[in-house]
């Protein structure tokens, strides 16, 4: 991967992060865990992809863009989540260390330190995965899945 493309893709991160974190969004546990296997599945097969097609190749471009689409929206997606769980969104920019020494590790062929930050993030998702939402209110919205939508208009929960 170029490393034009790997800052374009750190830029558009930090500014998601930024945007999405004054959002205010939550997101539950469930419809987390289904879209980030979804996506999660579709980055492996487009980085496969990638890795097969060879370097100078415009369907290999093309992946390239779609794989910082996906991470962009998993990113969305974990920000989302933490906010359910009423961490700051901010947490997500510790994300970005990590993808630029995976790069490096991947470039110079250390595996284990690429295998250690991986176990570092699968432990980051397994929290995800598993820490309940906060129930009710928090500082980033109402819990909107436990809210009956035919007693309460909707101007009121979108406030």
């Amino acid at each position: 991967m170029s490393i034009g493309l790997i800052l374009f893709s750190l830029i558009v991160m930090l500014l998601l992060v930024i945007k999405l974190e004054f959002r205010k969004k939550r997101m539950s546990r469930k419809k987390f865990i289904v879209r980030h296997l979804l996506s999660s599945t579709l980055m492996i097969l487009l980085g496969w992809c990638y890795s097969a097609l060879g370097q100078n190749n415009l369907l290999t471009l093309l992946c390239a863009f779609i794989l910082v689409i996906l991470g962009v929206y998993v990113l969305a997606l974990i920000i989302y989540r933490l906010h359910d769980i009423d961490y700051s969104g901010y947490l997500t920019l510790l994300l970005i260390p990590k993808m630029v020494l995976d790069i490096f590790f991947i470039e110079t062929g250390m595996v284990f330190p690429q295998m250690v930050l991986s176990l570092i993030f699968l432990i980051f998702l397994i929290f995800l995965y598993l820490k309940n939402g906060t129930a009710g209110t928090n500082k980033y919205g109402i819990d909107i899945s436990k809210i009956d939508s035919c007693k309460m208009k909707p101007e009121v929960i979108h406030k």
